[in-house]
Parts: C-alpha cells; structure tokens; sequence
C-alpha cells in the first residue's frame, strides 16, 4: 500500500510539472544583462521603448562604459567607470545618444561647447536619418543650444553598480535640443531612461 500512495505521488507530481506553464522567464535589472527602458515624450509625441530579453532578444537600447582609471592589477575590472554613452533607436530613423561622465545622482545642465578634454564632459544628441529627393541619406543632428538659457537639463537619478565595470545608469530628460545647422528647428524632450 505505501508503494502504491508513492507511485500516486510521484505520478501526480509529475503530471504537475509537466502540465505548469510559468510563461517567460522575467529578469529584474540587475539580473538582466540586456537591461534597458526609455519612456517619455519627443516633440509631443510618445515613446516607450524596451529591451526583449533572451531568447527573442531585441536591444533597442545600448550602452557602451568607458573607464578612464586604468585596470585594477587584481582583478580584471576597471577601478572606476567614469562615463557611459547610452544610444536609443526611438524609430528607424530616429537615434538619442545620451553621453553622461562622472556617474553619480545629480544634475546636469548642458550645453553645446567644443570641451578641453574629449571624454571629460556631458553631451547630448537627437539624429534622425533623412533622404533628399534624390534619395540619398543624409543626417540631421540635434543638440542643447550654446548657453545657460538654452541648456539641457539631465538628472541622474539613480546610478547601480552591478559590479565595478557594470553600472545601470537611471536618468530624467529635459529640455529642448536644436538642429545645428538651423537653430530655429527645434525638438522638445521629456522623458526616463534606465540603461546598462
């Protein structure tokens, strides 16, 4: 009789098992490490932009670190992520890349300049991808105007260091960018991002 109550166990246990559907597999951010989101508006139009994990796996959303600190001897990692440039692919023409240094909670108002130091600053940058009537592309690159009254304004909120080399990087837009060939073009954004 014990023989026979194990096998109804193990018989129904397994059926369980079999017949559960957990669906995907969700990640949080810091086990995820394709993690990335944007949400906000551009020119009053909205954008919600997410990352597909594995196995669809579609990165609309890319992050490059770069660390200024030379390697620590001891580990493979670098002492210290000084920057991270983050690119958004908002429509197939549409491109937001969002270059922050110093990656710790705070604001920053940017402006256009060309910087003593190249890697020592933050920029910000819209591209959309055109054609002219002959069907060539062309780009047309939007960045904050030359002044304070025309900056940019980014507030990281929130900076999570997965490991030493791995930041996720969470961030608040805000501000006009302008076309740098025709400064009465302009393009308002107000959005979030998280990326890593």
């Amino acid at each position: 009789m014990t023989v026979g109550i194990f096998c109804l166990l193990c018989g129904t246990a397994t059926l369980q098992s079999c017949s559960k559907d957990d669906g995907p597999v969700t990640k949080s951010k810091t086990e995820d490490i394709d993690w990335g989101r944007f949400e906000g508006f551009i020119d009053g139009k909205e954008y919600s932009v997410q990352n597909t994990p594995y196995p669809e796996r579609n990165i609309l959303i890319s992050s490059i670190r770069i660390g200024a600190r030379p390697l620590d001897s001891s580990t493979s990692y670098f002492s210290g992520i000084d920057a991270m440039q983050t690119s958004i692919l908002l429509e197939e023409n549409l491109v937001l890349s969002v270059y922050l240094y110093n990656l710790m909670p705070g604001t920053r108002e940017i402006i256009s300049f060309t910087p003593p130091l190249e890697g020592t600053y933050n920029r910000v940058e819209l591209v959309r991808f055109e054609k002219n009537a002959e069907g060539e592309e062309y780009r047309v690159s939007y960045r904050p105007g030359a002044n304070c009254e025309t900056s940019f304004h980014v507030e990281i909120t929130d900076v999570i260091w997965v490991t030493p080399s791995s930041p996720i990087v969470e961030a608040k837009l805000s501000g006009s960018l302008y076309n740098k060939e025709k400064s009465s073009d302009s393009i308002y954004i107000n959005a979030e991002y998280s990326a890593r």
